[in-house]
């Protein structure tokens, strides 16, 4: 006969090995200690350090941006004709002095009107000297019909006087009279006449001036069939071949000055503050002369065109500072100039500074005297760990001033030549013993990156 427990009974030889298990937990629970985890004494981590370098910092920061000549030439026809003449370099690419002439405009017309207006202007002179002349003569005209009036008038009188007494008939006196009103006549029509002159003169003068202001834009318009280069230039478009014609108004050819090229770079502000000198007052006001900036700030470039089988570099002189942030990118530019980007160009090796290549820049400020510079990678946060003289790992915060692509300055928080690992000892506990092994090609980079004769990268 089996022996059946009642469910519940089943039911409560389960609780008391639940209930111990909820107990030993408890129990654990309260006995744990607070202390921390302490290093192993006995166990070395192997880690990697660069004892911290004090140096000269050149501070630097990298933008990109495309080439454009600093000076553009757009040959556009002032005159209409057929084109008599190219010259042998007029075609695109070719490099040509400044002064040559590599259009010429058939002049006939512009000749034919030098001639009409120049004939014109003898005429008007000639007209002009006539009347001189003329006026000194109707002057001593005047005065011999005034003292023949004079004389007429005395007749008159002494007939008057014999008529009076009956010594000449009237007929007499009133013919003498008529001759005197003739003479009066005569002389006022000389005297309108010099009145006249001044005004005749004016005229012929403004005509004789508007003739000669003619001939000038007349020769100037000849002078502008011939189109040259007014400096040494690249030609980057050709429109026009000798026996075509050109209209005034057309776009004959256009280059590129080989004087300089200017690229207008792309930087972060963040990446660039650094390099201005902090607190200076600049007056950027009306009158300012922007061309004190690049001494003001003292900002030296390079331009670098990367290749995959080649880098070529430029010297570049800063010149100014883009008028506004873009705000796509957040970045601001700051146009550098390549002065003679054609003078060093070799074949297969060195091209040309052109126009529309994508190429770095690099800026370099005033060198900051006597920095403490470590690797980025020292860096965790704003702590930097370091090797103790008993070889062991000690956590220290620091003050970064800015901070490079292969380096970071720092303002304090950390001495000269005191060991900072640059490896990531995992885990990085304070005090842990090390097997410090020092780093020295990492210690050459960042100080050839420092002092900016190394990558910037």
């Amino acid at each position: 006969m089996k022996f059946r427990l009642p469910r519940l009974s089943k039911k409560l030889l389960v609780l008391p090995p639940v209930v111990v298990g909820v107990l030993i937990v408890a129990v654990l629970v309260r006995t744990r200690t607070g202390s921390p985890r302490q290093p192993d004494a006995q166990k070395e981590q192997a880690v990697r350090f660069v004892p911290a370098p004090l140096v000269d910092v050149i501070p630097r920061a990298l933008g990109y941006g495309r080439v454009r000549p600093v000076l553009f030439w757009a040959a556009v026809a002032e005159v209409s004709g057929r084109v008599l003449e190219t010259h042998e370099l007029f075609e695109e690419g070719a490099i040509v002095p400044g002064g040559t002439e590599l259009v010429r405009i058939d002049p006939v017309d512009y000749e034919l009107a030098v001639e009409e207006v120049t004939t014109s202007i003898a005429e008007l002179g000639a007209q002009v000297e006539e009347l001189g002349f003329r006026h000194v003569n109707d002057e001593a005209l005047l005065e011999i019909e005034k003292r023949s009036l004079g004389l007429i008038e005395r007749e008159l009188e002494r007939q008057r006087e014999l008529v009076a007494t009956k010594t000449v008939s009237v007929a007499v006196a009133d013919d003498t009279e008529r001759r005197a009103l003739a003479q009066r006549a005569t002389v006022q029509r000389l005297e309108n006449s010099l009145r006249l002159l001044p005004a005749n003169r004016r005229a012929l003068e403004a005509r004789l001036a508007s003739q000669r202001t003619k001939l000038q834009s007349s020769r100037r318009d000849l002078e502008r069939t011939r189109i040259a280069a007014p400096f040494d230039l690249r030609l980057i478009g050709v429109s026009v071949q000798k026996s075509g014609y050109v209209v005034k108004g057309q776009t004959v050819a256009s280059g590129d000055a080989t004087a300089g090229m200017e690229v207008p770079a792309q930087f972060q502000m963040d990446k660039v503050r650094h390099l201005l000198p902090q607190g200076e007052r600049l007056a950027l006001q009306p009158g300012f002369d922007s061309s004190q900036l690049p001494e003001l700030l003292d900002i030296s470039a390079v331009v670098r065109l990367r290749d995959a089988n080649f880098t070529v570099e430029w010297e570049a002189r800063f010149a100014r500072i883009g008028a506004s942030l873009d705000p796509r990118t957040r970045t601001v530019s700051f146009i550098v100039v390549v002065d003679d980007p054609y003078e060093k160009a070799r074949t297969g090796t060195r091209p040309p500074l052109m126009r529309e290549m994508f190429v770095e820049v690099e800026l370099r400020g005033a060198p900051l005297s006597r920095r403490i510079v470590l690797p980025r990678s020292s860096l965790h946060g704003d702590q930097v760990y370091l090797v103790d003289e008993a070889r062991r790992l000690r956590k220290r915060r620091v003050h970064v001033a800015f901070v490079q692509e292969e380096f970071v300055v720092v303002a304090d928080g950390v001495g000269e030549a005191e060991r900072v690992i640059v490896s990531d000892p995992i885990p990085a506990l304070d005090g842990m013993l090390l097997s410090p092994q020092a780093d020295e090609a990492l210690l050459e980079r960042v100080i050839a990156a420092a002092r900016g004769t190394g990558s910037i990268k």
